[in-house]
């Protein structure tokens, strides 16, 4: 809906997250995990228009909104990495956990330590601090 109470997306998801960077993590899965009831997959994002950038069920799972940004998805092999806008793979899935960008940096943790990673360019550098 805009700001002017016109819906401008049809009702068909059942999750979704705000619009961030012209982005939205959205699902329109009916699936639900067993004991917590959270939707089960089926996470895409779209753009304002309503058009899948990155199709449901590409990734595991897609945490949104997008930060700097970046939004952070899953592996089926439980790792995490960074995608951009457009769903491209900018920080591969090989984290144990991550933190959404802000201000050019992402917490992500290795081997139980938690360190940054920075953006440059296209180009991630790591800059662990532990």
């Amino acid at each position: 809906m805009d700001k002017f109470g016109k819906i401008v997306l049809p009702c068909k998801y059942t999750y979704a997250e705000n619009f961030s960077c012209g982005r939205a993590v959205v699902s329109e899965s009916t699936k639900r995990s067993e004991g917590s009831g959270a939707i089960d997959g089926g996470f895409g994002v779209i753009d304002h228009d309503g058009n899948y950038v990155v199709k449901p069920d590409k990734f595991e799972f897609i945490v949104g909104p997008f930060s700097d940004g970046f939004a952070i998805v899953g592996s089926d092999e439980g790792k995490v990495g960074y995608i951009d806008i457009n769903g491209k793979v900018m920080i591969p899935m090989i984290y144990e956990q991550a933190r959404p960008f802000h201000n050019g940096f992402g917490a992500v943790k290795v081997d139980g330590k938690w360190g940054f990673l920075q953006i440059t360019d296209e180009v991630y550098r790591e800059a662990y601090g532990y």
